[in-house]
């Protein structure tokens, strides 16, 4: 059971316990009532009988939501001890006042009746649950259907087709009767689409929006939005496909931590991350994740395009250029100023989620992370902040200014790598 059910769950408990609540407060007023409206002694024990069980299983129905059990069949019951009141009620009333004495037709013009069935039924709607509705208006319509039933084969029921004498006088009218009988039906079955549409709408307006959360935090906006629109399993199975991989840190960080207060060096990570995410995003990049100070981003996941080396150096220039604002605040405020790397290599990974059932994270791996992360940390010996590889200039030569930093070798490599240092576009 997902979060968002169970707390559809303890809403129910709560909605149907006050729905309950409701129907004691009818149940004991309508028996302390009883004794000064009943016309029989017959009236009042059988009334009080009925009305006492009922409170009976109301207490029980409390009880039994107190340990949150058999939530459903609880919800059930009371619907269908609805419908039994408001069957039993007038037959009682009906018996009280003469039976054989009065037409039976005052079983069914009752002037509470209608009014009781549509009370019921609107009670059951506080629980939120859809089927409980529907119970209840089966329950009510058989109820009528039998009261009417009962009319035409007592024998004593005259039917008749003004709607007038149907009214205010003995006969029953067929038409009025079952033309209720419709505008109860159709007001449940309205109700239970209502309530399971409502349901519906909540389950998935809280997956949507969980969703849209999660992949926020990895994608940039139109990504995020495609992947939503498209309602496709696009980051679930893993894949291998030609991605840019974007490594970037911060120079001599550990020193500027040991020399800075934690509450300062979490503000300025706050406000590092934030603008280096938001350039990486502004170019249709992937956080992959923040790895201490660094931030590592691909480029064409999920879905790779023939612009994503080239957003990968517009996005590499434009953290730069945020970094540069960093510094400017931080040299007017008299602190010292930061330096970063910034190593990007494109080539094939697997791409997908890896992890636990409790716990998945949508990532790349294969050589070209570690070759984009080695990349990073020659920028160093290179004294150059933005350093490519070969396989990402061959697709966007034309389009930017760089210099070649010959040939060097990377931990973990065999062969040596050429790399290129970034100075800008053309």
């Amino acid at each position: 059971m997902t979060k968002t059910q169970e707390l559809l769950r303890a809403r129910g408990i709560k909605a149907l316990r006050v729905t309950i609540y409701f129907r004691l407060i009818f149940l004991i007023g309508y028996l302390a009532l009883g004794p000064f409206v009943s016309k029989s002694q017959f009236e009042t024990l059988l009334s009080t009988f009925l009305l006492c069980f009922a409170i009976l299983i109301e207490l029980l129905s409390l009880y039994l939501l107190s340990k949150k059990q058999l939530l459903f069949l609880i919800g059930s019951l009371n619907a269908v001890l609805d419908a039994v009141i408001v069957t039993a009620l007038p037959v009682i009333w009906y018996l009280s006042v003469g039976g054989e004495s009065i037409p039976p037709a005052y079983m069914i013009k009752g002037p509470l009746y209608y009014t009781y069935l549509f009370m019921f039924l609107c009670l059951n709607i506080l629980s939120i649950e859809p089927f409980f509705v529907l119970f209840n208006a089966i329950g009510g319509i058989l109820s009528q259907i039998g009261h009417f039933l009962y009319l035409v084969l007592e024998g004593r029921t005259t039917m008749t087709t003004d709607y007038v004498a149907h009214n205010v006088g003995v006969d029953v009218s067929p038409v009025f009767v079952f033309t209720v009988l419709f505008v109860y039906i159709m007001t449940g079955i309205t109700l239970f689409y209502f309530l399971r549409n409502i349901k519906k709408t909540i389950l998935t307006a809280v997956k949507n929006e969980t969703a849209n959360t999660q992949l926020g935090r990895y994608f940039s906006p139109n990504i995020r939005d495609k992947i939503m629109s498209e309602e496709t399993n696009a980051i679930g199975e893993g894949q291998q496909q030609n991605v840019v991989v974007l490594f970037s840190d911060i120079r001599n960080f550990t020193s500027y931590c040991e020399s800075s207060t934690p509450e300062d060096v979490i503000a300025f990570l706050r406000d590092y991350h934030s603008r280096m995410v938001n350039s990486i995003f502004k170019h249709s990049g992937t956080l992959d994740k923040f790895i201490g100070d660094g931030i590592m981003a691909t480029f064409g996941t999920p879905t790779p395009s023939q612009d994503d080396a080239f957003n990968s150096i517009k996005a590499a220039l434009e953290m730069s250029e945020s970094l540069k604002d960093i510094n400017k605040q931080r040299i007017a405020d008299g602190l010292p100023k930061m330096n970063q790397g910034i190593g990007i290599h494109f080539g094939p990974a697997i791409v997908g989620n890896v992890g636990s059932e409790d716990r998945m994270e949508y990532t790349v791996i294969g050589d070209t992370v570690n070759v984009a992360a080695r990349l990073e940390s020659s920028t160093k010996e290179l004294k150059e902040e933005i350093i490519i590889s070969r396989e990402l200039l061959d697709r966007i030569s034309d389009r930017i200014n760089f210099n070649k930093k010959g040939e060097i070798m990377l931990k973990g490599k065999k062969d040596p790598v050429e790399a290129i240092a970034v100075v800008g576009l053309i």
